[in-house]
């Protein structure tokens, strides 16, 4: 899986967290419901909970990514791996970091902290900081940043899952599936999927199935279109076949990736050329959205009514906003004062 098709998987994922978040925290106005042109609301609604399978992508690549590092850097004493994860989490934690401080700045105004916060309002806030705001079931700036603390604990326990991997290969998976079964929390919803990066990286599954379709451009379109298909369908019918998410969430991610490796990886097309640039901005773009949909500009965003128009309009206002706040970056020296901080860790 190359870099580009990881960032293309990671654009999808932000459109369809996206597509399920705008449909499904609708409320500000119940007396002007959501249109559609074409596609009746209930039609939406279903297909949108489907959109849930963006936080299986997103730690599905997270596990594939570590596992490959594991590899090219040739990890093996305990010094080396203890050290990389620990530039791994903080790798991770510099963006939320940034724009935690900054959403702090821009809306403390619209936001009472201490209110929010509670008594114990300086805990509170560091475990917030910190990501964990779910785990220890405190209050959080943002609710859609829950995801944070999944992420760090899928770094911090990401060296015992590559070590399985290791040991028994392919065989991980249902003994993934068991654990999952038998133990609740969002760590254990996710093993599943969080075993199945490891093993397409360990596996090398993308690398065996990559294939070139040397055809006419008519069994190209029809290869894509029966592909998309495919996703489309299982997005709508997720639930509706298999109620076990256990089973349904490492197929369906597996499967959007896997298109993406297979078409969409070495397309110089210019959507994927777009959506590899939105993949870039994929993390700052998942901490920001929910403040422009959800928490304080709602009202304009469910103004213009059509859901499409809406989905648009969160999309390229999280786009540009990131685009800005990656150029604050680099004139504050945030990426070089990153580089410095992991340097030190050794």
């Amino acid at each position: 899986m190359s870099k580009k098709g990881t960032n293309i998987s990671k654009a999808l994922a932000i459109i369809l967290m996206m597509v399920y978040h705008v449909v499904n925290f609708y409320g500000w106005d119940q007396e002007n419901p959501l249109r559609e042109l074409f596609i009746p609301y209930a039609r939406w609604q279903q297909f949108s909970i489907g959109g849930q399978i963006c936080v299986s992508i997103f730690l599905f690549l997270t596990m594939y990514g570590i596992t490959k590092q594991y590899h090219k850097k040739q990890l093996k004493t305990g010094d080396q791996i203890t050290a990389y994860t620990i530039k791994r989490y903080f790798s991770l934690m510099f963006n939320y970091w940034v724009v935690f401080v900054l959403s702090l700045a821009v809306f403390h105004t619209k936001t009472d902290i201490i209110a929010l916060y509670g008594e114990n309002t300086i805990g509170n806030l560091l475990i917030d900081f910190l990501g964990l705001s779910t785990k220890f079931q405190t209050p959080s700036f943002n609710s859609t940043w829950w995801f944070m603390g999944m992420a760090t604990l899928t770094v911090v326990f990401s060296p015992l899952m590559v070590l399985l991997v290791k040991k028994i290969g392919m065989i991980a998976l249902p003994f993934a599936y068991f654990f999952a079964f038998w133990f609740a929390g969002s760590f254990a919803d996710y093993f599943v999927v969080l075993i199945a990066g490891t093993c397409f990286a360990e596996c090398e599954i993308f690398e065996k199935c990559k294939i070139k379709i040397k055809t006419k451009n008519i069994i190209k379109v029809l290869y894509h279109t029966m592909y998309i298909f495919l996703i489309f369908f299982m997005l709508y019918e997720r639930d509706s076949i298999i109620t076990d998410r256990n089973i349904t969430n490492p197929i369906l991610c597996c499967t959007i990736v896997l298109y993406v490796h297979l078409f969409l990886s070495s397309s110089t097309s210019y959507v994927s050329k777009f959506l590899d640039f939105v993949g870039n901005h994929s993390m700052n773009m998942f901490l920001i959205h929910t403040f422009i949909y959800y928490y304080y500009y709602s009202k304009f965003v469910y103004s213009f009514q059509y859901i499409s128009l809406i989905i648009f309009v969160v999309f390229f206002i999280s786009l540009g906003i990131s685009v800005v706040l990656e150029m604050l970056k680099k004139i504050l020296g945030v990426y070089a004062l990153k580089e410095m901080v992991l340097s030190k860790i050794k």
